[in-house]
């Protein structure tokens, strides 16, 4: 979905004000994207994970500063930069940088929150507590589903009247060109009939197995 907007957002504005800043994972491989893109920037010591290692600590905090110091120089040239973060660390990290920068309008995609009843209880409360505290500072959030919504309200003060309802979706083209060609796959993609399915990992928190059951 990030990667989504960025591209989309680039082709209508020639690449001249939509930046994409994300761990180095290797998207120009997977996802056709073209990593000498100026409008790139890689954080190379970012990773997804949360780690309390005194190594990876002394990285996030580096990392941290260094986030802060590229939305300070893109403000310099951008006054209204808009800050959109996606997913929960980066998305934590990613509005911290952007208040201490100075942001205005700092935005959050949210997946799904970071928290759930899978989890150890430490790492629920101290999961909540982040967001709770970062939601101080988000000025809009925008989620997938209307379960995110219900639950956000519930959480977090003015989440409700913060929050807009957008679905992930996927372009016709990339189903038909990538995922159907690449596998063989043969959906019959027409008005009259449907094709249900999904794309996931096998994650509690995704329940495919009561899916599977469904189908």
């Amino acid at each position: 979905m990030c990667l989504e907007l960025f591209n989309n957002l680039s082709k209508n504005n020639n690449l001249s004000n939509t930046f994409l800043v994300s761990s180095p994972v290797n998207i120009n491989q997977k996802l056709n994207i073209n990593l000498n893109n100026k409008n790139i920037y890689l954080l190379n010591n970012f990773k997804r994970e949360l780690s309390f290692k005194i190594k990876n600590i002394y990285l996030e905090l580096k990392n941290f500063l260094n986030l802060i110091k590229l939305i300070k120089k893109l403000k310099t040239k951008y006054p209204d930069l808009i800050i959109h973060t996606h997913s929960t660390k980066a998305g934590i990290l990613g509005r911290w940088a952007a208040y201490f920068a100075g942001i205005k309008n700092i935005v959050h995609t949210v997946h799904g929150f970071g928290f759930n009843k899978y989890q150890n209880k430490f790492f629920i409360i101290f999961s909540y507590l982040l967001e709770l505290f970062t939601s101080l500072i988000t000025s809009k959030y925008i989620c997938v589903s209307q379960l995110d919504i219900n639950t956000g309200h519930k959480l977090f003060p003015k989440f409700k009247t913060k929050s807009k309802l957008i679905r992930a979706g996927i372009s016709d083209n990339y189903l038909n060109n990538k995922i159907i060609k690449n596998n063989n796959l043969k959906f019959n993609l027409n008005n009259k009939n449907y094709t249900f399915g999904t794309i996931a990992c096998f994650k509690a928190q995704k329940n495919l197995f009561d899916l599977l059951k469904a189908f």
